[in-house]
């Protein structure tokens, strides 16, 4: 799409997700049907010079992978789940929350992420955190510290599965690769 074709106005839709109508709650689209019923509406009122493009938005995803140090009387199934879900909120909070909205062009730097899981009651310290991007359902997923949206119709979302290792001792008895991650 050119976002910069005279007369071409391209409007991206999100439905309303606070009764929980999308299929997906961590990427809700507006049918085809409903996006036709749009333009045409928003075209009739068009002058003949302009014309109307109603899309859904793109959802990148964000994949997190982890080892995480339990505190001391802290159940590891049980917070294990409790990591991967907290980490689905930070990056997908409308998913979980009626308060929240979805954005556009919000970034995501890992260091921040970092911040809010160590600072979860259940969680001694991290190591090796990586932070995964991908700009479509069919490319790959690329290691980043900082994520940006690749395009103004995109949002960052959170993957439907992060992968989370239960760490056992402070730094797996080796030198850390990155030690302001793995100290308590």
């Amino acid at each position: 799409n050119d976002f910069h074709a005279p007369g071409s106005v391209t409007v991206v839709v999100i439905p309303d997700i606070k009764n929980n109508n999308a299929f997906d709650i961590f990427q809700p689209r507006l049918s085809t049907a409903k996006r036709n019923e749009i333009q045409n509406y928003i075209n009739e009122l068009n002058t003949f010079f302009v014309s109307a493009e109603i899309i859904n938005p793109d959802y990148e995803e964000v994949e997190v992978t982890l080892g995480v140090k339990f505190n001391t009387g802290f159940d590891e199934n049980f917070y294990t789940k409790q990591i991967e879900e907290d980490i689905k909120k930070y990056l997908s909070p409308w998913a979980y929350s009626e308060t929240s909205i979805l954005n556009f062009g919000v970034a995501f730097h890992k260091n921040k992420l970092i911040s809010y899981l160590e600072n979860q009651p259940y969680v001694d310290f991290l190591d090796d955190v990586s932070v995964k991007h991908r700009t479509s359902e069919t490319s790959a997923y690329i290691e980043k510290t900082n994520v940006i949206p690749s395009s103004p119709k995109a949002i960052l979302v959170s993957a439907k599965k992060h992968f989370i290792t239960a760490v056992q001792s402070k730094c797996s008895g080796q030198t850390p690769k990155k030690p302001t991650v793995c100290l308590p």
